[in-house]
């Protein structure tokens, strides 16, 4: 509980941009989910996310290339995948685009496997924009599309859970009126 409540605490932290403490919550993350021998391939994704935002990319890649590991051996095919997704987003980042176009076509394959569709949707989203950036229109135009419909299954999901939500609402106000 302490290493999951740790991450999201430093997750918050590295949205509001506040590094120093987004490391210092993930830090304490580690070192419970270490203790307790639980999954610690999300946090040190994250923390590798942190120093790709930072521009230390060889701590990132190292922090990334762990979660990787990590999630491999644990047979985590989601965290497989967000950490390929880190290491693309890094590689992109270092302006190795032929790395970056490697661990996105990876992440890809993994995200379809197991129907993520989040990740779907960010690895469409990086192989679009690395392709637009290399000259190949052709295939970024293809990711762009199958962004776009990614992005509109998810939108629609979202929707009928919302609908799903205010339908339940009304039948539970309906019935307390009778």
């Amino acid at each position: 509980a302490i290493g999951t409540i740790s991450v999201n605490i430093g997750d918050i932290y590295f949205s509001m941009g506040d590094i120093n403490n987004a490391l210092f919550y993930l830090e304490k993350s580690l070192e419970a989910y270490r203790k307790s021998s639980g999954d610690v391939a999300y946090t040190l994704n994250t923390m590798g996310k942190v120093y790709t935002t930072q521009g230390d990319f060889d701590l990132a890649l190292q922090y990334q290339n762990d979660a990787y590991q990590y999630a491999r051996n644990s047979d985590n095919k989601l965290e497989e995948a967000r950490a390929l997704l880190g290491l693309a987003n890094t590689y992109k980042e270092k302006n190795n685009s032929a790395l970056a176009l490697a661990y996105y076509t990876k992440a890809q394959t993994i995200a379809n496997e197991i129907g993520s569709n989040n990740e779907l949707k960010d690895s469409y989203e990086g192989l679009a924009l690395l392709y637009s950036k290399l000259g190949d229109y052709k295939n970024a135009f293809k990711n762009q599309q199958l962004l776009t419909a990614i992005r509109d299954t998810l939108y629609n999901s979202e929707t009928d859970k919302r609908i799903a939500g205010l339908q339940l609402s009304f039948d539970m106000d309906k019935k307390q009126a009778e």
